[in-house]
C-alpha cells in the first residue's frame, strides 16, 4: 500500500500510519470524562438549594428533623444526617446518598430531585405501609426510623 509516496507496513491487514513527529500528527478532540463542568455545577447547587427552601422539603423525609441537607439523589428525597447514614447503609443499589453542602451536583440528579421531592416520595413509598403502622419515629430513636425504612423502602 502506498500514502504520500511511502510504502505502509501491513500489520494483521491494516495499514499503518506512516511514521512522523507527533507534532504533525492530527490532534484528537479532549474527552469529557463525564465530569461537569464548573459552572453547571454551581447552576445545579444553586438550584437544589432552592428546592430545600420548598415547604415540603425542609423536614426530613423520613423522620421530623428540620433543615435537611443530605439527599438520595435516585429516590429524590432530601434527609437529615441520621436517616442518610441509614440510606447509606441499605446499599447503593437501593440508595444513593449525597451532600447538598459538600458534594458537587449533576444536573440529572437535580431535575431527579425537582420531579420527585419530599411529597411526593413519601404519598408513593408510605402508600404501601398498613393503615395501622406507627407514624415517624423521633430522631432518638433509631431502630424504630431504620426498621421503618427498611419497612418502607426494601420490603
Amino acid at each position: 500500500m502506498v500514502a504520500a509516496g511511502r510504502l505502509l507496513p501491513r500489520v494483521a491487514g491494516l495499514a499503518m500510519p506512516p511514521p512522523g513527529p507527533p507534532w504533525t500528527r492530527p490532534k484528537r478532540a479532549p474527552r469529557s470524562r463525564g465530569r461537569s463542568s464548573a459552572r453547571e455545577s454551581a447552576r445545579a447547587k444553586k438550584a437544589v438549594k432552592a428546592l430545600l427552601r420548598l415547604p415540603e422539603n425542609m423536614v426530613c423525609a423520613d423522620c421530623p428533623a428540620k433543615r435537611p441537607t443530605w439527599a438520595s439523589i435516585n429516590i429524590g428525597c432530601f434527609v437529615c444526617m441520621n436517616c442518610s447514614g441509614i440510606h447509606r447503609s441499605m446499599g447503593t443499589h437501593i440508595s444513593k446518598v449525597r451532600s447538598t453542602e459538600l458534594d458537587t451536583w449533576k444536573p440529572e440528579w437535580v431535575a431527579n430531585m425537582k420531579k420527585w421531592g419530599n411529597a411526593r416520595v413519601n404519598a408513593v413509598w408510605e402508600a404501601k405501609l398498613p393503615r395501622d403502622y406507627p407514624a415517624y419515629p423521633t430522631e432518638a430513636d433509631s431502630q424504630g426510623l431504620t426498621s421503618r425504612l427498611k419497612a418502607i423502602i426494601v420490603d
